[in-house]
């Protein structure tokens, strides 16, 4: 009986000797905030199909829109140039001349023999345009089945679950983060102090958890290294990879399985299907470059070296918060006699989008638009919902929206900077009313107090503060370049090697 994995093969196999002309690959995000996950188009046409040898591919790489759940508008949009180089090729009209560039779109036409002459018959792009998630030509290629044990989570009911925390702790799809890949070892879900459970299903040392079936797609697949024996169950929804250690690193392994191939992969295992489980004989079948052993700890080394820096650029993020001296000797006032405030004024999501001009709520910039009424920098309070209390300054030349109330009139000299870091200090969400969903009011905030210094010594405070701000923004410009050292060097085991930015 053929496997799900052989009838893809065929149906590929099928496309490419019947009808495909043309795949055409999108940037991973296009369809946010539904979905994440890369996606490519697949052109055809019987006619055009029949006489030609080769089928276009192409990348584009921007749509018009950030990639974003919130999919600003943005300057870079290759859907222009990349419908002249479809059209030109059906036409037959596409030359040579630019080939593997024209203007942000990347393009290649490949051989029907090339493809057809792969075991499977691979259709992504990423194969011929150089992208991160080929097949490594460097080294040796192998199964994850052949390097690794598979072992299924633990099935329970729910009449083994207990109230109260207990010996028997089992870690779920959302002890896994997303971002980074590691185990967050809260929420945890507990069992009868008697529920008896095979001992391979608790964590043991080296592991890589996988989730394999999830309510979103974005989640399922992803993975977290177990650095030493933990006393939790992996539940049913979950899996655990265990290497061969004389075949490869676990923890060589486990970067595989955090790269964009990876990611790649994942994503066409999942397109198309409704049910978010992992096809584990699919899954199993993934193929992975094999450098020696000594490479694999090589490579190991120089990322967690990387890893080092970031964990610590995370760790210093996550301490800091500014804070004003404790001890300031001076006034305080109520918000009422600091200044006037105004709620802000609707915008409706048609009229967005159309300019230049930031637009904000409580959450900050929501968007953009033609016209402005906040003609200077303006302090902005959110009024309702999950950001109420949560302060901002504007750009100059802004629209505010009625989410937000803003200061329309000062009625003692202060500096703005100064009052925006004590509002953030004193945490204006702790005095919002809780109904169907938290709000705050202009009577509320008026009876608010702060401290007050001086005016030079405001200026004096909030320079201390621009100064830990600029500083903690050079730690957190760490996180992407390190991030990028990390992929770059999973992208060279790929035998991808593209140039180094910084």
């Amino acid at each position: 009986v053929a496997t799900t994995q052989n009838a893809y093969v065929k149906l590929r196999r099928f496309l490419v000797e019947d009808s495909l002309v043309a795949v055409v690959s999108l940037p991973a995000g296009v369809f946010k905030p539904y979905s994440g996950v890369k996606t490519s188009i697949l052109l055809l046409d019987k006619k055009f199909a029949r006489t030609a040898k080769e089928i276009l591919f192409l990348k584009i790489t921007a749509d018009g829109f950030d990639l974003g759940d919130k999919r600003n508008p943005i300057e870079a949009n290759d859907l222009p140039e990349a419908e002249r180089v479809v059209k030109a090729w059906l036409k037959g009209k596409l030359n040579d001349e630019g080939r593997m560039t024209n203007g942000g779109v990347v393009w290649k036409p490949v051989q029907k023999s090339e493809l057809l002459g792969e075991k499977h018959v691979v259709l992504a792009t990423e194969r011929f345009l150089g992208e991160a998630g080929a097949v490594s030509e460097e080294h040796p290629t192998t199964r994850l089945g052949d390097m690794a044990d598979y072992v299924r989570g633990l099935t329970y009911g729910k009449g083994d679950e207990a109230e109260m925390p207990t010996t028997n702790a089992v870690l779920r799809a959302q002890n896994v983060s997303v971002e980074e890949s590691r185990l967050v070892l809260d929420d945890l879900r507990y069992l009868r102090p008697e529920f008896e459970g095979s001992a391979e299903k608790r964590l043991r040392a080296d592991d890589i958890l996988v989730c394999s079936s999830s309510g979103s797609k974005a989640h399922m697949g992803k993975v977290a290294f177990v650095p030493t024996d933990l006393p939790y169950f992996f539940g049913g929804f979950m899996g655990v990879l265990r290497s061969r250690r004389e075949l490869i690193e676990p923890r060589f392994l486990f970067r595989l399985l955090t790269s964009q191939h990876h990611k790649t992969f994942l994503a066409g295992l999942t397109e198309g299907a409704n049910i978010n489980n992992l096809k584990l004989t699919e899954y199993l079948e993934y193929e992975i470059p094999l450098p020696p052993l000594e490479e694999q700890r090589r490579i190991v080394a120089e990322i967690e070296g990387y890893q080092k820096v970031l964990d610590g650029a995370r760790q210093i993020l996550a301490g800091y918060k500014p804070k004003l001296p404790s001890d300031l000797d001076c006034e305080r006032v109520s918000l009422a006699s600091l200044f006037k405030l105004s709620s802000g004024k609707s915008l409706g999501a048609k009229h967005r989008a159309d300019g230049t001009q930031p637009v904000y709520g409580g959450n900050g910039v929501t968007g953009y638009h033609s016209e402005y009424f906040a003609e200077s920098e303006t302090l902005v309070i959110g009024r309702v919902g999950a950001y109420c209390g949560a302060v901002h300054l504007t750009k100059p030349k802004s629209w505010i929206t009625d989410n937000a109330l803003y200061v329309t009139k000062w009625l003692r000299e202060a500096d703005q900077s100064f009052v925006a870091y004590a509002l953030k200090e004193a945490e204006l969400n702790r005095y919002a009313n809780q109904g169907g969903q938290p709000y705050i009011s202009q009577g509320i905030i008026a009876n608010v107090e702060i401290p007050l210094p001086p005016l030079p010594e405001q200026r004096r405070l909030v320079a201390e503060l621009d100064a830990e701000a600029a500083q903690m923004d050079a730690v957190r410009s760490l996180l992407p370049r390190f991030e990028a050292k990390i992929q770059r060097a999973l992208d060279r085991v790929w035998g991808n090697t593209p140039e180094a930015t910084e």
